[in-house]
């Protein structure tokens, strides 16, 4: 039979980063509700909104193919293969052994509790340990990860909409 294309919803994930986003806002705060650090997350926002934006461009490429009969389509494999790689965007291949579960960087385990997760967990560290050129570096490699992200939905969307 012909491939299905994979029904991934990437603007629920643009909206899950735009969530994270605003909180990371409020983490660096002391006890008595004092900010410890200063950090400028608006390259962060612009990548969420543009990785927002191309993820809605993908869906409705997707929903219009799939309703005209368009897709499936022979490039429905190449298409599906951008879809099932899009997540490894979000990684980053670079760090030390020690802090590899940060690997990816917009969700990771969070070392200080058995349960939960923690949302841009070498951000979240940076702040815990109060190390403002961290936390700067760690906004740098979260948006550089948002950025490829909305760069491979913007590369779906184009395989998506082409016809």
């Amino acid at each position: 039979g012909e491939a299905e294309i994979l029904p991934f919803r990437f603007s629920h994930y643009a909206a899950r980063l735009a969530e994270f986003a605003d909180a990371a806002a409020t983490w660096p705060v002391d006890s008595a509700g004092r900010p410890t650090m200063s950090l400028d997350l608006s390259g962060l926002r612009a990548a969420v909104a543009r990785a927002t934006n191309a993820a809605r461009t993908l869906e409705q490429h997707v929903d219009a193919g799939l309703a005209t009969g368009r897709l499936p389509a022979a490039d429905s494999p190449a298409l599906n293969d951008l879809l099932a790689r899009m997540e490894q965007r979000l990684l980053e291949e670079g760090d030390p052994p020690a802090t590899r579960w940060f690997r990816h960087v917009v969700y990771g385990w969070d070392i200080y509790s058995l349960y939960d997760g923690q949302p841009f967990p070498g951000l979240a560290e940076a702040i815990r340990l109060r190390n403002a050129a961290r936390a700067t570096r760690e906004v740098g490699r979260i948006t550089a990860a948002v950025e490829r992200f909305a760069d491979g939905l913007a590369q779906a969307a184009l395989v998506a909409g082409e016809r």
